[in-house]
Parts: C-alpha cells; structure tokens; sequence
C-alpha cells in the first residue's frame, strides 16, 4: 500500500520460493527453439491411463546455452507444465532412461500410427527411478533428481525416454505440458518423439505408438553451465552487449534477447540472473 506516502507498509505479495540443497547445481539449460511452441494433456507423461512411454530425440542446436566444453554432466532434468484448472497428480512411478545417437527422427509406417521396433531408440541407461508429483501454478517445473549423473556428448543428439506406471487421478487431465517443434500445426514429416499410452506396460511387439513432431520443453542441470552470481558483473560503464540471457532464482530461462538492455524486457518485479554472451553475470531487481 503505498497511496499513504509511508514506505514503512509497503509490502509486496508474498512470493513462494523453492530452495535447494546446498551444492545442487541449477536449471541453466533449456532444450527449446521457442519456435512452434504447443501444449498437451496427454504426454510425455500420460495421465487417464495407467501406464506411458515417451521418448524424444534432441538436438545440441536446441539448447539455449552455448558450451565450449565437448560434454554436458547433466545431474537434474525437468519438464515444463501448468496445472489445468487447479489439477494436480501425486505419486507417479518414473523411469527416465538417457542415450544418444545420431538418428535424426522417426519413420512410421502409417500416418501418425504404428512403427516399427527398429524405429525406436535402445533407452540406454536408467538414470532416474522414482515417484513425482505436480504441483498448482503456472510454468512449474517437474523436476527428476537424477541417481546417476549422465555424461551427454555434444556431438550427438540426446535420447530421452520417459516411462510412467500409475493410478489414474480423480481429474484424468491434471496438467498442461509445455512443448515446442508443433511445425504446421503438427503436421509434417519430422518426427522427433514417439508415445505409447494404455493399461499395461509398453510392449515393443504389440503395442500401438504415435509419432510426434514436437518436442517437451526441457530444462538442464549441468555443472559445465552454471548460471552464477559471483562471476565478472556489469554495470553502467562496462553494459552487456550482443545476446543476453535472464534467468529466475530457480534457474529457468525467462527471456532471451539480442541487442537489447534488461529494462526493455518487460519483466515482472522480482529477482533476476542476467548473462550476457561473454559469460558475465549479474543479479538484477526489477521493481
């Protein structure tokens, strides 16, 4: 309330923060061209039915970050989501498993049908194994702690196969997935994800698949990238130029730009991680 002029009760909204352990190293990546973005109910992980397989190929090109080093140690990944109308689900078994390969996309033999096995890529190693819960908001995070770490060469695409068993909750349509590579509307010849949904596990033999152009929105934890706030700042005399990137205090991408100051961004009031591309960082608030 400020119309009284008495600073002492200015009080903004109260703010929920999630905070990590020490040492847990944050979202600094983002798989996403911000091209062709869409949402869906039904995948990666599929909710009216009790068991899901998805598995998506990325490119290096579609991360947002630029790395010298030829390898990412990924440790923590997550997916973008919204809750629909309030929804929420609890408790869902999880396996993600990571590879690479050099496939570039999927062949179906029928339009957005079945395939073949060998269109699938092998899952590779079993890097998360465990229950996850969504929560109520908008742009959440569904973050997988991973067990293990996993070295991803930079020369290769990233394999990403996301397998759920669960029940089915009182609201079948709980939350929205983010996703991006929609092109045309979802029509067009370059697959890049396949999905199986039904009552038992996936079966390579049997089971129906579709392919899918797009792609989830991904977010990367990866020691080689770390956003930072205790590097090289910038202030009036030394200003970023070229391309910069601002992040949120959990680590998620909020805007990215070339060629423009922060204050021409339009962000919402809060505390922000600004890098530049000379890798300089600075934690701004805007008011």
């Amino acid at each position: 309330y400020d119309a009284d002029e008495e600073p002492a009760n200015n009080v903004s909204a109260p703010k929920g923060v999630t905070v990590d352990a020490e040492g847990t190293v944050p979202f600094s990546a983002v798989f996403n061209t911000d091209t062709d973005l869409t949402i869906d109910t039904q995948s990666p992980i599929c909710t009216y039915q009790t068991n899901s397989t998805f598995q998506s190929i990325y490119y290096p090109s579609d991360l947002t970050a630029t790395v010298e080093d030829e390898a990412l140690t990924i440790s923590r990944l997550a997916l973008r989501y919204s809750s629909n109308e309030g929804g929420t689900f609890t408790g869902h078994h999880v396996k993600v498993y990571l590879n690479t390969t050099d496939k570039l996309r999927y062949y179906s033999t029928e339009w957005n049908s079945k395939t073949e096995v060998s269109e699938w890529v092998d899952f590779g190693e079993l890097c998360f194994d465990g229950l996850v819960s969504s929560a109520e908001g908008e742009n959440k995070l569904l973050t997988f702690n991973l067990d293990k770490e996993f070295s991803y060469d930079l020369s290769k695409n990233l394999v990403v196969t996301i397998v759920k068993e669960g029940e089915i909750p009182e609201n079948p349509y709980p939350v929205i997935f983010h996703f991006y590579n929609n092109e045309a509307g979802g029509y067009g010849e370059t697959l890049r994800s396949l999905f199986y949904r039904g009552k038992t596990e996936f079966n390579f033999d049997t089971n129906k698949v579709f392919g899918k152009l797009y792609l989830p929105i991904l977010h990367v934890a990866a020691k080689e990238y770390l956003v930072g706030i205790d590097e090289l700042t910038f202030d009036a005399s030394n200003a970023p130029s070229g391309s910069i990137a601002v992040y949120n205090l959990s680590g998620q991408l909020v805007k990215a730009a070339e060629g423009k100051r922060v204050e021409e961004l339009g962000l919402q009031s809060g505390l922000y991680i600004v890098r530049d591309n000379a890798g300089r960082a600075q934690k701004i608030q805007v008011k």
